[in-house]
Order: C-alpha cells, then structure tokens, then sequence
C-alpha cells in the first residue's frame, strides 16, 4: 500500500466534524499527503482542498461616540461599518469532508490558518475564497500584521485579487473567478452532496463577535465552506488535475488544452505572422467594444407579469464557427479611403472615423450602438445611459462590422476616415474550430446526463471567447498595504509588446475577440 492509500486509509476512519477553532487537535494534520509540483522541486503542496468564509454584521444603529463641538457635548452616531462576526474554514482530502472550523474574530482565523499550515508536512499550502476580493478588505491587515506583507499579487483589476501568496507558504486563491457562479450555483451545477443553506442566515440582524451561533447559523456557514471544497474536489476530478495544476480562473482550464492542440498545428509560427506592428495593436484595443449589456431603452420603470425571453445559443461560439476573421497581418493604407470604399470591401478594416453632425435617424432605437465611453473624444453629447443619441463631433476607433451598423443608425453632417488599416478575410483555423465545436457538442449532449461533465463544459465553451481577449500588454497593478489603495500602470510599450508577441506560450491574436464582440453585437 502507497502512502498515500495510507493516508486515504488514515481519514475514511475519521468522521466529519464541526468543531470551534480552540477545540482542534492539530496533530491530525500530519498524515495529509504532499504534492509535489512540476517543473518546482522546491515546491510541496499539501494535497488539501481548504475553504475560507466570513460572515459580516453592520454596527449597531443605536451606538453612538460623543464629541465635543463649541464647548458641548455632542452625540454623534456611527457610520454602520461591516465587521466580521463568524468564520469557517472546510478540509476536503481526496474527496474525504475532513472537518469544518469555525470562529468569531479575524485575527484568530489567521492565527488558525497559519497553524494550519505550520502543522501540514509541505510548504505551500492554497486557501480557498469565494469573493476573494470581498473578504480580502476584512482580512488584509490581519494576514500582514501576522504573516508581513505579500510576496506577490495577481490582479484581473484594481481591488479584484484572484491570487495573494505569502513567504510563509500560504496562498489565497479566489473560487469564484475558477467558477464563474455563486456558491448556491455552483454547488447545485456540479450536483455535489452539501448545498448552500440558502434562509438560514438573517443578513439584517446586527450581530457581536461575541454571540452564539443558532442551530440554523451554524449550518449555514458550514455549508458553505464545505460546499466550496466538495465541488473543488468535484472539479478536479472531472479536469484529470492534481492539486498543483488546478487553474487560477475559468479561462485557464480551456487555454491549457488549446494551446496544445495549437502546439501540434504551429499556432504560435502563424500568430507571429498575423500580430501588427505596436501602432496597430494600439489601434485594436481601442477597436474592442465588448459585448452589449444594455435593454430597450424605453422600458423603464414597467412592472410585467408575464415575460417570454428569448436568447441565442452560445453567440459567441457560434459566431467563431460562422463569420471569417483577418487572415493575414493587417497593412495600414497610406491613400485616401471612404466610408462607402468600405462599406463596399469584403475585407477586414480597422479605422478611426471624425463625424460631425451625428444624430439617430430613429429617435425611437431602442439600443444605440454609439458608446459615449469608447469614443477618444466627443463635442455636446446628448446620450441615454452611456449611448450616444446625438452629437456635434465624435472621434472613435471601429471595426468594418460596427461601422455598417453605425451607418445604419445614425446619419451625419460629415464623416472622414482618419487610419485605416485593412487585411483579407477567411474563417478562423480548422484546429480551433473543431475544438469549439467539440466543446459545444459535449456541453449540448451532457446537459441532464451528468451534472457535474456539463456545468465543466458549459464553463470551458463560455471561457474560450476569454483566451482571444487576453491584451498583450497588461497592466501592472499593486496595492499599498499600508492604505489599501491601488496603483496602476500601463506596461505598454513597443519593446514590451514586441518581447511578449514572441513568447512560446502566445498563440491567439487579439482581433479574433475584437471581431467575435463585433459580429454578436451585429446578430442583436
């Protein structure tokens, strides 16, 4: 028998408990086996999913400090800061619920993580939030003021960290950006045996750290935690990972299969002959619109009791296999060109477009397609939560897609082209198709055969857009520990763009998730 068949031996003997944090025997660590990850051989991850979660209560209404104004006491109310009041902390080893601790103060949460992870026999050891970015403002000048300040940060945004890591070996990983739903969710797609105790927790009672936990309360927040790890585990399964090679975020899990089929099909040989120079790639991310999350303007303030809604299945898979993209390196032309040069071309055009005079020639659109955020500048707008309904002048970076519809919604005094870059068209490459389409095949015949295959393939179909949006250049984000603010940066520039352009890991160009985002918008 392995020792790790010995170790599974060991903790199928022990029975699920929940426990408070003073009550743990430590010990019981010892025998949690190690992962050893690839390519690190300094790096010994325990093999154990652990979950964190915090629950927070507003101050009391009726407390209140005293200061003293033109020689008087004064009383002034609090402002209603949350706290947090209980935590939880689930151990899934091997799909085996270990046990569930619970406690009520941040500091002795952190305390009890890093005993934790002095007593497991590896040196790193991964806790997993839900929301890491929510409850990293309750615990941030815990973990620093125990552990010092972090060695490194990953971040999608300022005040969104997905990844925190520790010199003594611990890392916070938030869940929620590998899984794209909320807990109740998520425990509920993958079909696992705890579920989140959805009505068992009254978020408008004012609490203390100091109250004792219901019956009801004590479920909850035990629920919680140990629905996290148990669809972890269920995760993990399901993707053939060890612990070592679990993905950050959603995106990930499909960008590791893709990148090597594109491997076998020298994807990264032909995505350096199709990337632009730095002028254009500048060009191409002021291109990028994003999808559109706005209704029918007109339906404000409606109460409807019977709603029939209506959505395209996997627009944005279906537009990849569909539509043709730039095929070839895109050539900035040096003459003269008009709007109805190309509105006329069957090729692929990036241009900044000067209009002057710009008016919907429907007052009545229900969805403008102007964003008043996107243009580079923009003289006397009149707009409609961020759409433009009219304006003097408007300066902005689009795509051929979105200017057939721009010229189909509105009209103009005057319209020039400023750039203009152009490259001809054909659909995207047969390896990438095919795994799309392989990926919306399995997602469409899992659906109510196997819970936990179809909420993974559901997530990988809905994360491949994200790989062909992934800018080049990102930016450098950091926090202050001492203020909590953030700072960023933008690391774009040539010699940058040109360095990560050749790197062996890049394999799809940007302008796929430009022209996917402009074609969806099109089929709306």
């Amino acid at each position: 028998m392995t020792r790790l068949e010995q170790s599974i031996e060991y903790y199928c003997n022990d029975e699920f408990e929940i426990i408070r944090y003073d009550k743990f025997d430590f010990t019981k660590l010892s025998n949690i086996h190690i992962d050893q990850a690839r390519g690190k051989k300094k790096t010994r991850l325990n093999e154990v999913f652990i979950m964190l979660d915090t629950e927070t209560s507003k101050t009391a209404p009726d407390e209140y400090m005293t200061k003293i104004e033109c020689g008087r006491e004064k009383k002034d109310y609090k402002q209603n800061h949350n706290y947090i009041v209980k935590w939880s902390i689930a151990l899934n080893y091997c799909g085996i619920n270990l046990w569930c601790i619970w406690g009520d103060t941040p500091s002795t949460c952190i305390e009890f993580c890093g005993d934790v992870n002095k007593h497991l026999r590896g040196n790193k050891t991964v806790i997993y939030v839900h929301n890491l970015s929510y409850d990293w403002q309750f615990l941030r000048k815990f973990c620093i003021g125990a552990w010092g300040e972090p060695s490194y940060q990953l971040n999608t945004k300022p005040h969104y960290p997905i990844m925190i890591q520790f010199e003594n070996g611990i890392e916070l990983r938030d869940s929620l950006i590998l899984s794209q739903r909320s807990i109740e969710k998520w425990g509920s797609d993958l079909g696992v045996l705890h579920r989140k105790a959805v009505g068992k927790w009254d978020y408008d009672k004012v609490r203390n750290q100091s109250d004792d936990l219901s019956e009801d309360e004590l479920l909850y927040i035990t629920n919680d935690v140990v629905c996290g790890v148990e669809c972890l585990n269920a995760m993990r399964r399901t993707l053939r990972k060890t612990h070592s090679g679990m993905p950050y975020t959603a995106t990930g899990i499909v960008r590791g299969e893709c990148r090597k089929i594109g491997e076998e099909n020298r994807a990264h040989h032909k995505y350096v002959n199709l990337m632009g120079d730095f002028e254009w790639y500048e060009a191409a991310t002021k291109c990028y619109h994003g999808g559109y999350t706005h209704a029918n303007r007109f339906c404000v303030g409606w109460t409807e009791h019977e709603v029939k809604c209506y959505d395209f299945a996997s627009s944005y898979p279906y537009v990849m296999l569909t539509e043709k993209y730039p095929r070839e390196r895109f050539q900035k032309l040096s003459v003269d060109v008009t709007v109805n040069d190309l509105l006329k071309t069957d090729y692929a055009c990036m241009v900044e477009i000067v209009a002057s005079g710009v008016k919907l020639k429907d007052y009545f659109t229900p969805m403008p397609n102007l964003q008043i955020s996107k243009c580079e500048y923009v003289l006397n707008p009149i707009v409609d939560n961020g759409r433009i309904l009219e304006a003097e002048l408007i300066d902005l970076y689009i795509t051929e897609v979105d200017l057939r519809l721009i010229i189909e919604q509105y009209k103009f005094r005057e319209v020039s082209i400023r750039q203009a870059w152009i490259a001809s068209k054909d659909y995207l490459p047969r390896w990438f198709t095919d795994y799309i389409y392989t990926l919306f095949r399995e997602k469409t015949l899992l659906k109510g055969v196997d819970a936990v295959q179809y909420a993974i393939a559901k997530a990988k179909v809905n994360s491949v857009y994200g790989m062909t949006v992934q800018k080049v250049c990102r930016d450098v984000i950091t926090e202050d520990y001492l203020t909590g603010d953030y700072d960023v940066v933008e690391n774009v520039n040539e010699d940058e763009y040109n360095k990560i352009v050749k790197r062996r890991s890049s394999f799809l160009p940007y302008y796929i998730g430009i022209y996917v985002t402009a074609y969806a918008m099109r089929n709306l």
